[in-house]
């Protein structure tokens, strides 16, 4: 039995579109409170950098290495992706982390899309092991639902211009990336296909997701503070668990929303959003 970690702050410096400033700062945020509050974590190297063929083999294996009593805690603080499929008459939208580019036109291999996490969790369906998962970013509340359908990615040209102007006159960045989709028959059949049918993550009692955003649609923000550039989810959720040490997750979760409001001058578009499985209801944080 043992408490684990591994944390993503993906900035993507790499990459042709805005680079985040305050995703390292993030998961240093993230595993500040895991080593104060939490119990003896064993927390892996930070991920700064993250490429295609690599990290999900390091989320998948530590997800399937979690086993009886334990506890894994995935942050992820970087760029959330919303994946539009515009032909279909089902208004199906899909969200996931992004972590890193295949090329200048197409973003398919850097992109974890939500319903792959949902297939890693299966494994922990019959397993008595805990997991929390902590999306600092845009879109990370995809996981909300069920799957049945098969598509083809390919990423809209960037609006540098208007990205940069709003950079400039609010000082802030979006924590998103906006894909337009269509629809290819069985592109993912190795991992998904019209006879499998998804779990969506409130199915599991024993895992936990600590969202950015209220619903799939809002976005996620960072910007300066006097200590450096973080998001503000990551920001709120490091002062609030300084001084409170010893809260629930509930409690976590009401009181990063009421710092928003004071604080978040985006208050109206940026509010946390926990979806706390049975196993971890009324329990402290982390425990």
């Amino acid at each position: 039995m043992s408490n684990k970690a591994i944390l993503f702050g993906i900035e993507n410096e790499e990459s042709n579109i805005t680079r985040l400033k305050g995703c390292h700062n993030d998961v240093k945020a993230w595993r500040e409170v895991l080593e104060k509050v939490g119990s003896n974590f064993e927390i892996e190297p930070i991920y700064f950098k993250a490429e295609p063929d690599y990290f999900r083999i390091v989320i998948k294996s530590f997800i399937d290495n979690l086993e009886l009593g334990d506890l894994g805690v995935i942050v992820f603080s970087g760029h959330g992706f919303n994946l539009e499929d515009t032909r279909s008459t089902q208004d199906r939208r899909y969200q996931g982390l992004f972590f890193s580019k295949k090329n200048r036109e197409q973003l398919n291999d850097g992109k974890l899309k939500d319903y792959e996490i949902l297939i890693w969790l299966k494994e922990l369906l019959n397993n008595e092991a805990r997991l929390i998962i902590i999306l600092d970013c845009c879109h990370a509340f995809g996981m909300d639902r069920s799957y049945k359908r098969n598509l083809i990615e390919f990423v809209e040209p960037v609006r540098a211009f208007f990205e940069f102007l709003k950079q400039k006159l609010l000082g802030i960045r979006t924590k998103s990336l906006r894909i337009k989709s269509e629809s290819f028959q069985n592109i993912y059949s190795s991992h998904f296909n019209d006879d499998v049918f998804l779990e969506n993550i409130r199915d599991f009692s024993n895992v936990t997701l600590l969202s950015a955003v209220e619903t799939k649609k809002r976005k996620a923000f960072e910007a300066k503070f006097e200590e450096g550039v973080y998001g503000y989810f990551s920001y709120c959720a490091k002062k609030i668990c300084d001084d409170n040490s010893n809260i629930t997750y509930s409690e976590l979760e009401e009181k990063i929303n009421i710092l928003l409001s004071n604080k978040n001058k985006f208050k109206k578009e940026q509010r946390v959003s926990f979806i706390i499985g049975e196993d971890f209801d009324n329990k402290k944080i982390f425990k």
